[in-house]
């Protein structure tokens, strides 16, 4: 124990913690022990864990689900938004495991954002395909993703058939596609959604908007995803901007 350990007996706390979190012996996503096991193994006061838990959060070791309990921080998918990247392609390249669970399908009225987004009328109908991404088992974008109709009649077998979008697309008579714009902003969920995310409500998790459009440029895709701050961040990069 150093001098400061005996002046700050937080800091022995978080020192230990810090050391299991960071040599593995306390693996992504597990559970730390209640506050009051932590004071009886450290034999310090509840505030004293307090204190070394919230230090363990301001360093990004750990996330602290209110209500719930403090669990050691996941290594969060660095994903790059750009006209034809993939977050499956992203994944397959750090050995990260994908499943893709399709919720719902069928035929939806467009409404005002969607039609505009896919260049139809707000009253015509197109294909809606509801699905939950998980990576590594665990529940990490939730996403409503649309067709237009009747070009792309048939998405939803194709899917199902194919289990890759862009693959059901190409059944479709859509060889090749790219991304024209992304939108990102912060949003709440619903009850539902954030039972499907395994999250508390109270947890802000990042919208993502994205048009794709076909070789002409014509819109074959919009989805509107939910990812979890948990498990993915999104970056944007500008190719041929001047550094320094």
């Amino acid at each position: 124990m150093t001098q400061n350990d005996a002046h700050f007996p937080w800091r022995r706390v978080y020192s230990t913690l810090q050391t299991r979190i960071v040599r593995g012996v306390m693996a992504q996503g597990q559970q730390l022990p209640a506050e009051n096991d932590l004071a009886d193994e450290f034999q310090v006061h509840r505030n004293t864990v307090r204190r070394a838990i919230e230090r363990l959060r301001e360093q990004g070791l750990i996330r602290v689900q209110h209500g719930v309990g403090s669990f050691v921080r996941e290594q969060t998918i660095v994903h790059s938004l750009g006209p034809q990247t993939k977050l499956s392609a992203t994944l397959r390249r750090i050995n990260r495991v994908e499943t893709r669970r399709v919720l719902d399908s069928g035929r939806v009225r467009a409404g005002s954002e969607i039609g505009l987004a896919l260049g139809v009328p707000a009253t015509r109908f197109v294909h809606r395909i509801r699905m939950l991404n998980l990576i590594d088992d665990h529940a990490a974008i939730l996403s409503n993703i649309y067709f237009p109709l009747p070009r792309l009649d048939g998405i939803g077998v194709a899917l199902e058939e194919t289990g890759s979008i862009t693959e059901a697309l190409r059944r479709c008579g859509v060889p090749k596609f790219t991304r024209r714009e992304s939108r990102l902003s912060a949003a709440m969920l619903s009850q539902p959604d954030a039972a499907l995310l395994e999250q508390p409500r109270s947890v802000p998790v990042l919208s993502v908007r994205n048009v794709n459009v076909d070789e002409e440029g014509r819109p074959v895709q919009f989805s509107h995803s939910l990812a979890s701050s948990r498990w993915v961040e999104f970056v944007v990069q500008f190719d041929g901007v001047p550094t320094g």
